[in-house]
């Protein structure tokens, strides 16, 4: 945890109780290659968390990594959330519809969960174990999804959209120019750059 994710954590804390804390996500991936994995260049994608106060964005995190679709880095963008968010604290995350399929009972990620990893086709889960981790907290009730089809209507989207595909995406590709690495390199989806950046500045 960086020093601002620590100064985000520590005013999440002095938040009153009556306070509504949310959250939602956006994210961003380039279209992946179509080369042979071992040779092909990673497919650079980023996220961005814009934490609200009371419906207003105050807070956005940033990430930017490697993933071939777009579940990885919602999770992982979830996940960092869930670092800085006060245990006792409970938050309602904006997030795409689709990840409701791997948090629901009999879904992706419980599965994962419940064999090591694996899909039920037997393959490994490129988000897990971070998938893992998200869901145990939502069974903890520690936050709870709100998946959306669209997710231009989540509040705060706007905000979270524009630092996904400005700051982090540029991250993202930045990382990828200087250092092109591969499937090799990085066999499953991984977030390498994390930040917080306060909004409005």
């Amino acid at each position: 945890m960086t020093d601002d994710h620590q100064r985000l954590r520590e005013a999440l804390a002095e938040l009153r109780p009556e306070d509504k804390l949310a959250a939602t996500v956006a994210h961003w991936h380039e279209p992946p290659s179509k080369k042979e994995p071992g040779t092909a260049p990673l497919t650079a994608c980023s996220y961005a968390t814009a934490i609200l106060i009371n419906r207003r964005v105050k807070w956005i995190m940033g990430g930017a990594g490697y993933a071939t679709e777009a579940i990885p880095p919602v999770v992982f963008g979830i996940r960092s959330l869930l670092q800085v968010v006060p245990e006792g604290r409970w938050i309602e995350v904006n997030a795409l519809g689709q990840l409701w399929d791997y948090m629901k009972f009999g879904g992706i990620g419980r599965y994962a969960m419940e064999h090591d990893g694996r899909t039920k086709g037997g393959t490994p889960l490129g988000c897990y174990p971070a998938i893992g981790e998200i869901i145990a907290a939502a069974d903890a009730r520690r936050w709870s999804l709100c998946p959306h089809k669209n997710m231009a209507e989540a509040p705060g989207h706007g905000s979270a959209k524009a630092i996904a595909i400005g700051t982090a995406k540029t991250a993202a590709l930045k990382h990828k120019a200087d250092f092109a690495p591969t499937t090799a390199d990085h066999p499953k989806p991984i977030i390498l750059q994390e930040f917080v950046d306060v909004f409005p500045r």
